[in-house]
């Protein structure tokens, strides 16, 4: 007893190696187009978040924790908001502070991906394609394409990562990947292409009411108890 379900792959419209968003004016009550900071600023940023101190943050920079002063100073003039709040204890972050510090550890990211990208190219890579897929696909579908693939395109490299379709789609809208397999999941905004049939199948006691049937459909079998996998599996 099964039912087919489809596995898409989804695509956005184009590769990205960016896909940025400007910080809101709700997230940044005194954001201003104006802005002034480096990459420094945004390590130093994170390091004090990771330190809970502007002293130990300056020293993995080796930076004076007066200049490391000032270029936070500097910094939250620059974005008009108070990104720390300095206590006894040591240093927090206010809610503006959190927000920033997501979206300066994705830039982070972004730039030691591009980085090392460029460094493959020196090396003769001719291209990267960033991938993810949900477990099925890794496991039963992508070992002989991916294998097919770099035999015909030995100088691309395929960053494969494994992911549940929810977050898929999440990193594919957000610009974190190239190309997504995923299942049946809402995807407004990408582009969708069927890509392979999965086959689930229903396993139960010789007297349960569903087994009498060949083909049941999804919707059946939710009146019934379920032993499967966990979601992130």
């Amino acid at each position: 007893m099964f039912r087919s379900r489809t596995i898409c792959i989804v695509q956005i419209h184009g590769l990205m190696l960016f896909k940025g968003r400007s910080p809101s004016h709700n997230a940044f009550p005194g954001y201003s187009q104006s802005m002034h900071f480096d990459f420094l600023d945004l390590r130093l940023f994170v390091h004090i978040a990771q330190e809970n101190s502007l002293t130990k943050a300056a020293s993995r920079l080796h930076l004076s924790v007066p200049a490391a002063s000032i270029r936070i100073k500097k910094l939250e003039a620059s974005l008009g908001v108070q990104l720390l709040n300095r206590i006894s204890q040591g240093i927090t972050l206010t809610p503006p502070g959190q927000a920033f510090l997501h979206r300066a550890q994705l830039v982070l990211q972004e730039l030691a991906d591009l980085q090392g990208e460029l460094e493959e190219y020196t090396s003769g890579v001719t291209g990267h394609v960033r991938v993810l897929a949900n477990t099925t696909a890794v496991t039963e579908y992508l070992p002989k394409a991916l294998q097919a693939f770099r035999a015909s395109h030995p100088n691309v490299i395929v960053d494969l990562r494994e992911k549940v379709s929810h977050d898929i789609v999440r990193l594919i809208s957000d610009g974190l990947a190239d190309v997504g397999i995923s299942g049946n999941v809402r995807t407004e905004g990408l582009k969708v292409i069927p890509y392979r049939k999965d086959r689930l199948v229903i396993a139960t006691a010789a007297d349960h009411p569903l087994a009498a049937h060949s083909v049941v459909p999804f919707r059946d079998t939710l009146r019934f108890d379920f032993i499967g996998l966990h979601e992130n599996s």
